[in-house]
């Protein structure tokens, strides 16, 4: 995130534990138990919030795990093998470009992608070779990234759904809305 404010210096590795707020706008889209692979897991946070609704993380990765069951792993070299009979990945992607880009091309080629992403990503014009197999935004509230901090953050954050069949666009489904 520090890519996309300038105010504010870049976290070493790019890592930004996905708080526990990001979680209610993404909930009700997920059929109930989903197995998810997270290809961008970190510390895990991620993983523990959607496992307190009974959803089942059944394959984790990371260049820099912050956990033990969590397997070093670059998510591009990921294939149908890896995912231990996940429906879908659900993560937290790097937002730095050309990184965010780079691993939904290449993760949709192996399964529908939930990813939480900057709101502004899909109208930069660098999106729009991607932005046709996004088929959902879901807002989600300004996020506080920074536990310690007094202050949310100054990101307008979504979560993007994307699926390599599917090439309409997306639909914008505004805070509080539900499926």
């Amino acid at each position: 995130m520090g890519q996309l404010n300038r105010k504010f210096a870049t976290v070493p590795g790019n890592f930004y534990p996905t708080p526990v707020g990001a979680m209610p706008a993404l909930l009700p889209w997920l059929d109930s138990p989903t197995l998810f692979c997270d290809p961008a897991a970190g510390d895990g946070s991620l993983i523990n919030h959607l496992a307190a609704h009974g959803h089942r993380c059944v394959a984790a990765f990371d260049l820099a795990p912050g956990r033990h069951d969590i397997i070093a792993r670059d998510a591009l070299t990921l294939s149908e093998w890896d995912l231990d009979g996940a429906d879908l990945f659900i993560t937290n992607l790097p937002w730095s470009h050309p990184v965010f880009p780079d691993l939904i091309r290449h993760l949709i080629t192996i399964r529908t992608l939930w990813t939480l992403g900057p709101a502004r990503w899909a109208h930069a014009a660098r999106s729009a070779a991607l932005v046709s197999h996004c088929s959902h935004i879901v807002c989600v509230p300004r996020l506080k990234w920074f536990p310690d901090s007094p202050h949310s953050g100054t990101q307008d954050t979504v979560w993007l759904r994307f699926d390599a069949n599917h090439r309409s666009g997306p639909h914008f489904y505004p805070r509080g809305w539900r499926p």
